[in-house]
């Protein structure tokens, strides 16, 4: 049994040493500066909402429905993983193909969400509120935008490359940083959803 233990462990040790991939290393870099960035902007959008010239911004439904095309495209990158891993190769075009539409669905029905807010004049220099919201969302969808490219890299690597291991390794690093900016938009959705003065300023015991 201690034999077995010994070697389990190394199996782990092992496992773990070849998942700590430079690039893996260098993306779990980046999710850190990324998680600060946002949440510095949290911290200074809640304070920000204690000053008397705040007028919060009514949130259009379109925000909901860009969170459910954000959900389903983070559920297919984690199908391609899926089958790269496996070696499907259908189901992994399949799987790129579905992350990519949904993720310029997300983009578009954010682009949706600014245009409906201009047209109700909620413009980003009328109030404090507006500019943080078109600051977050923008800065959120850059990120997007910016993963769209790696994505279509690791597309290009499914079609072109023999290398099957390199091929998952992009499709999982791909995952893990869609995965992250999917609960750091849920977290996101909710500061600029359901967060008001009253909560801040119940949090930070003010009367």
């Amino acid at each position: 049994m201690e034999t077995s233990m010994r070697t389990s462990g190394r199996g782990r040790l092992g496992r773990a040493c070849r998942e700590s991939t430079p690039e893996s290393v260098a993306l779990s870099v980046f999710i850190g500066v990324v998680g600060v960035l946002f949440s510095l902007l949290i911290v200074a959008y809640a304070m920000r909402m204690r000053t008397g010239d705040w007028r919060t911004l009514p949130v259009p439904w379109q925000l909901g429905l860009s969170t459910a095309m954000l959900i389903l495209s983070s559920a297919s990158l984690q199908w391609a993983s899926v089958a790269a891993r496996r070696g499907e190769r259908k189901s992994l075009n399949k799987a790129l193909l579905a992350t990519a539409v949904f993720a310029v669905a997300f983009l578009a029905s954010q682009l949706w969400v600014w245009q409906r807010l201009v047209e109700f004049g909620y413009l980003a220099s009328a109030n404090p509120a507006n500019g943080f919201f078109y600051l977050i969302t923008g800065l959120h969808g850059l990120h997007l935008a910016g993963g769209l490219v790696a994505l279509g890299r690791a597309v290009a690597h499914s079609r072109l490359s023999g290398a099957a291991a390199r091929v998952q390794a992009s499709i999982a690093l791909c995952a893990r940083y869609w995965h992250f900016l999917l609960a750091l938009w849920l977290v996101l959705y909710a500061a600029l959803s359901f967060l008001t003065p009253a909560i801040v300023a119940f949090i930070c015991g003010a009367s």
